[in-house]
Formats: structure tokens, sequence, C-alpha cells
């Protein structure tokens, strides 16, 4: 964090400013550089953990598309070959190989927001999908709006689980 990142654009032309900061959500695993992302142990690399992107032309790009992917939890990334991985296991990425030229990294989103809330049980809607989803959106954008299916106005928002189990107990 506190990187930046400078292109200089000669004959009076404006310089561009990125910050690393952008990606702050982003934690190298074993270090980062020179690794691959693995399961469970080392060896543990099945072709469903993730979701391969040709022509990723850097490794921000790859994290950009990972905070775009609700279901990601990391990437690696080897710029050589322009190839980007979308890891999506359930788990996350537990381990890591030595190999050079690749990078690997968990995706661990920290919302800044409002707590968000399921405030339904149906489909795949939890509050850790909420969450993740509604920490890359402008506030008030479905669905995390007052009419989608989380809550993300900081009040304490029940599901309708949670709302018909208390009203059953309070039946009895």
């Amino acid at each position: 964090s506190g990187y930046q990142c400078f292109r200089y654009e000669p004959s009076g032309t404006s310089m561009t400013t990125t910050s690393a900061a952008g990606h702050a959500d982003f934690k190298p695993v074993d270090g980062g550089d020179n690794r691959v992302c693995r399961g469970s142990g080392p060896s543990d690399n099945l072709a469903s953990y993730y979701n391969v992107r040709a022509g990723v032309q850097s490794l921000s790009a790859c994290m950009d598309l990972c905070v775009t992917e609700p279901a990601c939890v990391g990437i690696e990334f080897k710029g050589t070959s322009s190839r980007c991985e979308i890891w999506t296991r359930s788990e996350g990425i537990e381990a890591s190989k030595a190999v050079s030229g690749y990078q690997c990294f968990r995706y661990q989103p920290s919302t800044g927001k409002a707590d968000c809330r399921a405030t339904t049980n149906e489909g795949m809607t939890t509050d850790e999908s909420c969450q993740k989803v509604c920490s890359i959106l402008a506030p008030g954008q479905w669905p995390c709006s007052s009419d989608g299916p989380c809550d993300c106005s900081g009040s304490t928002a029940t599901t309708t689980a949670q709302t018909s189990t208390s009203m059953t107990t309070q039946a009895t």
C-alpha cells in the first residue's frame, strides 16, 4: 500500500497517477511473486477452482476482473503470457507453489461501507454474498438498494427466515 505508478507522457500531455491502494484488498500468498496458487496443498490445482482469462495485460487488470466476480477468492497472474486465473474455490487459496514468473494473491474485500445483510433467504442470497457484492457497487445500486435482496443501510436487517422464526416463537 502507498505505492504510486507514474506514466511519462511527453509534449504537453498530462501525467496520470494510478494508486495501488485500489487493490488493497489483495494479499500476496507466501510473498506473492514467483508463486502459483493452490488449493489445500502445493499439488492441489483442480481446473474447477478457477476460470482462465487470456489476454489480460496487467496484474491490475487481473485484479479488476476478480473484484467484479462475486465468487472470486483470489488471482494467479503470469504477465509474460497475459494469463489470469480468477480463483473461485469455496475454501479459498490455502497454499501456493514456487514457479518463476507467476504471482498469487488472495482477495479479502473490506467493505468500508455499512454492514450489508441479506433480506431474503431465497436463492443464493447470504450476508456474505451481499457484503461482497455491495462492497464494489455504488451506494443504493441494486441489489444493495431498498428494493433489492441486500440491505446496506447500516440498520439491523433480519432475513425472512429469522423473521419467520421469531414470529413462530412469539406465537407459541
